[in-house]
């Protein structure tokens, strides 16, 4: 399976978003000699379009290249914003420092340097996590048998499959930090402090699998020798839900990790301590 990102606009307008494509690999098994020369008469077979008039101008000079368009899946196409969002805030690349989609649950990640979070000019934008994503709702009726008047869209394109979705609201997090004191201490370890390098240029390279988010967070390049043996900071960002029974021994790292500054572990009533301030 091939997944692929692109930064599109709308009807050749200046409002820009994603569009996620994902599309089946299929390897071709190994043939005989025998298969494989018949497979080679097939590809020398020029596929031209019907009916079109144009093809008997075509002749060997031209090299025409055409293949029919291939059947399209509502699956297939995961746009990063509706048709209903009027303002929709999107970052540039230079803003979104790593990104990533998870196909199983049909969302994706980017870890994004948010500017106006915290609005501090003596430092660099916030990194914030930044997830959207979206669910299949119902059988969508295709509007050559549905009833009633409304508005052609042309531009929409046509699936096979008629299954519609629907996307969830984006979510930045952590909050700014002036919410709550635990969001104070999320944005202290999620923004490690730069040990070399200028405050507002720094390099951050990450990977994620279905439960953890990793990455390193270093000073901006200088584009010599140092880089290659430059330090930085390990983030890890743990989606996994906390286990009902942890055994002893990893009962006396929690209690460790919970005096860390460094650490911090969503707990049970996490959001009703964040509403009147208790939290940690």
């Amino acid at each position: 399976m091939i997944l692929e990102s692109r930064r599109e606009w709308a009807q050749a307008s200046s409002r820009q978003s994603r569009t996620f494509y994902t599309s089946k690999f299929h390897v071709k098994p190994k043939h005989t000699s025998k298969e494989s020369s018949s497979a080679e008469e097939d590809t020398d077979t020029v596929l031209l379009p019907e009916n079109d008039l144009f093809v008997d101008l075509l002749d060997s000079s031209n090299k025409p290249n055409w293949m029919p368009t291939p059947p399209q899946y509502s699956w297939s196409r995961h746009p990063e914003f509706t048709k209903t969002e009027t303002s929709p805030r999107s970052f540039i690349l230079a803003k979104t420092k790593f990104r990533a989609y998870n196909h199983s649950c049909t969302s994706f990640l980017d870890l994004v340097e948010d500017e106006y979070c915290c609005n501090d000019p003596t430092k660099p934008g916030c990194l914030r996590l930044r997830v959207g994503s979206r669910h299949s709702t119902s059988l969508n009726i295709s509007p050559l048998h549905a009833k009633g008047k409304s508005r052609a869209d042309d531009t929409a394109p046509i699936f096979n499959d008629h299954v519609s979705y629907r996307n969830s609201s984006i979510h930045m997090w952590p909050p700014p930090a002036s919410r709550c004191p635990c969001s104070k201490r999320l944005h202290d370890i999620m923004n490690p402090p730069l040990q070399l390098g200028p405050s507002h240029a720094r390099s951050v390279t990450g990977v994620l699998d279905d439960r953890t988010l990793v990455y390193m967070v270093t000073a901006g390049r200088s584009y010599g020798a140092s880089d290659d043996s430059a330090l930085g900071t390990i983030v890890v960002v743990d989606f996994t839900r906390p286990y009902s029974s942890t055994p002893s021994q990893m009962r006396r790292v929690d209690n460790e990790l919970d005096t860390d500054e460094a650490h911090w572990k969503w707990t049970t009533g996490q959001l009703r301590r964040c509403k009147s301030g208790t939290c940690q």
